[in-house]
């Protein structure tokens, strides 16, 4: 799969620092029907995947267990922003990844039925001065 470079990886970080970065998830159905969230708890777990917090996504498992396919978008105001294109790899539901996970919930009182977890693909930039530019691959 592919690095995440660190311009990207400073983005995804886990920490309360990182809520100030807004990352929406982009799934389809099998017939194409967008369907988009918006993820606090999205963070890169190593270089190369994603993982995020299974708690109300119920329409993202479906999709992502039937296509397969994943598209995130991280921005930072101002004008910060990256478009990446990945794969659903698993869903985590017991160790140290699901633990971690349920650890950070816990403080808004949330439950975490899994850790969805995404293999990056390709990225892209998002925002100005090269919009579409792909960066990894």
């Amino acid at each position: 799969m592919v690095p995440i470079p660190k311009e990207v990886m400073d983005l995804l970080k886990p920490g309360e620092e990182q809520m100030e970065v807004v990352k929406v998830l982009a799934t389809a159905d099998e017939k194409g029907v967008p369907h988009a969230i918006i993820l606090g708890s999205l963070m890169a777990i190593d270089e190369e995947t994603l993982a995020f917090a299974l708690v109300w996504a119920g329409t993202t498992q479906k999709n992502l267990e039937t296509t397969k396919e994943a598209c995130v978008i991280v921005y930072k105001h101002p004008m910060t922003a990256y478009r990446i294109q990945g794969f659903f790899e698993e869903i985590v539901t017991s160790g140290g990844l699901f633990d971690r996970f349920v650890d950070e919930l816990k403080k808004y009182n949330l439950e975490c039925r899994g850790v969805i977890k995404i293999k990056v693909g390709e990225i892209y930039t998002a925002g100005p001065p090269a919009p579409g530019q792909k960066i990894a691959c």
